[in-house]
């Protein structure tokens, strides 16, 4: 366990203590005795205790042919570390040798997607690199990059939000090595890096649709011969992933599983247009290349552990650009992730004084700018049009607030941030019609006592700012649906959002992170600055529904009509408590909406999952369909935020173009 939680500290220490007692009961020659030896090499070897972990390694080798076949997988693995562990010693020979001799039993016992032999082809590839043996390392990593893709395809098919998260999080190692390799190497392997790119796009663009929401569809068909299907083809993938996970691998039930899957595959296919769409959908970063314009350049950012000398050394952040014109993507080493954390932090706070701390005030360089945007500067031409895709903690940066010194960086580029740059992929309808819903003032104490803690407070300046909406589309002959006070509750937006195609929604928000950090987060946390009532923010007794709940995406949300009921309730139904959370959005069928505005607070925010992205309201709002999203990351003056508000939908309404609407309101803001 303290292995898995990289505590190494105490795992060595409960390594030894069990060593020590199988030593004293049952010696040396058992596989209890081998395997805590071979964990110890583990520990040793990510812990850069190299000789402590080869001499652990060796012996754990050489007891374990008395105990097992020397044609058995446990005996494959360990001559795999030993040779891992030569070659980390330099001993390239030997280390290498061994490594070739396991990658062969590897592919034949277990096949080459299973997860040891691509961990073990890895590190032939890197000893490959270190040994000056070029071709051959640019040979392993071209072919581990395709099967990690594969892989990655494969599984992403059937898991479910959290499902994926955790199997990415378990291939995570295998991409950081392969991203290693890329920016140590591309002005050698440019051609890696088209590789590499559609690598990072299959994740992002694939966790962008929800299986979820697939499995929604096809049970809402009422189809009884489609759902049938459906789930006995997720038996049969579970299965198949059940059978390349096992250590000694059988070929001909894995063979005849993928035939039964493929047949159901095919039935499915034919019943459901949707699920053909998300099954055979494949990226390619040159068919994004097609959809650019002359002037546009895309970055797409990647967090990966880099390794250095066999070691996993720190975290990066590196990106890929192109534009209409690139041969390849470039692929550039921007900066380690501590740096950022040093500006902005594990969890950045979010008041005015934070605020400008980070970006400056007009005038002032951003702290930002330096570790983050001069590496890209050489390569991207001032005045273009700037489509950016973050990873990590770069979904908390705020781009268009970075300044140079001299001006933001919205004056100098036009800047669209996506989730995935696949999403250029999908069709754009322009905005041929206008259907609003709209909310504001919202009674937060609705059918709430008296006595009870008023956690939300009322919002003035929501009332007015969506009033003086609503007011411009009637100007226009179009009538909003419009809720307020009491009306505007959980269960009537979720019936009414789906028919709708632009949602003002002006009211508190919130994200709680992690459970390990709210607490110190909720003590030292600033509600007002300066005299301003912030829109968000606001912490209370809710402790167990948000709070505290592992789940990120109930630790993200609005707050409704009623919404003070659940901190002073605990009895109360979740399903009308009147907090709408990222969870009760990510199920919603929310295709027509074109545009959904959250005039609130802390919307953009999330838990962060590497390449996953912000596990909060903005991924579950892209999960559900929406093709527009405006959000804030931060605390939002009321007043400020009602007066940007007015302006955009002025132009909105003008022109009805959501983007150039949005971007002549901030550059006038």
């Amino acid at each position: 366990m303290y292995s898995t939680m990289k505590d190494f500290e105490n795992a060595e220490k409960y390594f030894i203590e069990a060593k020590d007692v199988i030593l004293a009961l049952e010696g040396k020659e058992n596989q209890y005795y081998v395997s805590i030896q071979n964990s110890l090499g583990n520990v040793y070897m990510n812990t850069q205790r190299y000789d402590e972990s080869l001499l652990a390694y060796y012996e754990s080798m050489m007891l374990i042919e008395n105990i097992y076949s020397k044609q058995d997988q446990v005996v494959t693995q360990r001559v795999g570390n030993f040779g891992h562990a030569l070659c980390v010693f330099q001993q390239y020979d030997k280390g290498i040798e061994l490594l070739e001799k396991v990658r062969k039993r590897l592919i034949n016992s277990t096949g080459k997607q299973n997860p040891i032999t691509m961990l073990n082809a890895l590190n032939l590839g890197f000893a490959y690199h270190a040994n000056e043996q070029d071709q051959e390392a640019y040979d392993i990593f071209k072919d581990q990059f395709e099967t990690i893709n594969n892989n990655v395809n494969y599984n992403l098919k059937y898991l479910g939000e959290g499902e994926s998260i955790e199997y990415l999080k378990s291939i995570s190692l295998y991409y950081s090595i392969c991203y290693s390799y890329l920016i140590e190497t591309y002005n050698k392997h440019q051609d890696l890096a088209d590789i590499g790119l559609n690598s990072l796009l299959q994740i992002k663009g694939k966790l962008l649709h929800s299986n979820t929401a697939l499995k929604n569809q096809i049970l809402n068909s009422k189809d009884p011969v489609l759902i049938e299907t459906y789930n006995n083809w997720l038996l049969k993938i579970q299965a198949i992933s059940s059978i390349q996970s096992m250590a000694n691998l059988d070929l001909k039930l894995l063979d005849k599983t993928q035939k039964e899957a493929e047949s159901l595959e095919k039935s499915l296919i034919n019943g459901s247009q949707d699920f053909a769409k998300s099954l055979n959908q494949n990226y390619d970063w040159k068919d994004i290349q097609k959809k650019l314009a002359d002037n546009e350049t895309v970055v797409e950012f990647v967090e990966f552990q880099h390794q250095q000398k066999f070691a996993l050394d720190t975290a990066r952040y590196a990106a890929f650009i192109f534009n209409k014109t690139s041969e390849h993507p470039l692929f550039i080493n921007v900066c380690s992730k501590q740096s950022l954390i040093d500006i902005i932090g594990k969890y950045g706070g979010n008041n005015l004084s934070y605020i400008q701390g980070i970006y400056g005030k007009s005038g002032s360089k951003s702290k930002l700018y330096d570790i983050l945007w001069k590496p890209l500067s050489d390569h991207i031409t001032e005045g273009s049009k700037l489509i950016i895709s973050p990873d990590g903690l770069l979904h908390k940066v705020s781009f268009s607030g970075i300044s140079d010194g001299k001006q933001f960086m919205n004056k100098k580029y036009n800047i669209k941030l996506v989730n995935a740059t696949t999403t250029l992929l999908e069709k754009e309808t322009p905005l041929t019609k206008l259907d609003p819903i709209i909310l504001g003032g919202i009674d937060y104490d609705y059918d709430v006592d008296k006595d009870a803690d008023h956690i939300w407070t009322y919002l003035e300046g929501t009332k007015i700012e969506s009033k003086e909406i609503e007011q411009k589309f009637l100007n226009e002959s179009v009538t909003p649906t419009y809720f307020t006070a009491g009306e505007a509750n959980e269960t009537t937006l979720s019936e009414v959002l789906p028919t709708k195609n632009i949602a003002h929604i002006a009211t508190h928000g919130f994200f709680y992170p992690k459970p390990s950090l709210a607490e110190e987060i909720l003590e030292n946390d600033v509600v007002t600055e300066e005299d301003v009532v912030f829109r968000g923010g606001t912490r209370g007794l809710g402790y167990n529904f948000y709070v505290t709940n592992k789940n990120p995406m109930m630790r993200s949300g609005i707050a409704l009509s009623g919404a003070n009921q659940v901190w002073n309730n605990t009895n109360i139904e979740l399903s009308n408590d009147g907090v709408l959370t990222a969870q009760d959005i990510a199920v919603l069928d929310l295709r027509k909406l074109d545009l959904i505005v959250l005039s609130a607070c802390e919307t953009g925010l999330g838990d962060i999952e590497g390449s996953e992205g912000v596990y909060g309201l903005q991924r579950s709002l892209k999960m559900a369909g929406v093709n527009n999203i405006i959000m804030s990351l931060w605390q939002v003056p009321d007043n400020e935020t009602k007066e940007f508000m007015i302006m955009f939908y002025n132009n909105l309404i003008a022109t009805k173009d959501i983007r150039a609407s949005f971007q002549k309101a901030q550059l006038k803001m």
